[in-house]
């Protein structure tokens, strides 16, 4: 049995994501790295070129009120991350990056 309490030390660290914004498993991991009181979120890169990517992932970090930057290779284009390998989960960065990114589109 133990008696005691046993004590967790969390220790604040810097933390540099890397990710293609093609899941949902990418926007969760940005999701903990911007909201992580121990993590000090200095930057995202994100290495699919894609401006749907960009605005996906910024969105995100302005809805948690994270100023941090983002880079993306170039060229970018309007391709998006299509999963044929979990068709029914279907490309979400285009409907993050059109519904919450705060860009006015074009119609």
């Amino acid at each position: 049995m133990l008696s005691e309490s046993i004590c967790l030390r969390i220790v604040p660290y810097s933390l540099l994501t890397h990710c293609a914004m093609s899941d949902f498993s990418d926007a969760g991991a940005l999701l903990l790295a911007a909201t992580s009181s121990s993590a000090d979120l200095l930057a995202v890169n994100i290495n699919f070129p894609s401006t749907y990517s960009a605005l996906a992932a910024s969105a995100i970090l302005a809805h948690y009120g994270s100023n941090t930057p983002i880079g993306i290779r170039r060229p970018l284009t309007n391709v998006t991350f299509f999963d044929s390998w979990f068709f029914e989960l279907g490309e979400y960065t285009s409907k993050v990056a059109y519904h919450w990114s705060g860009v006015v589109w074009a119609s």
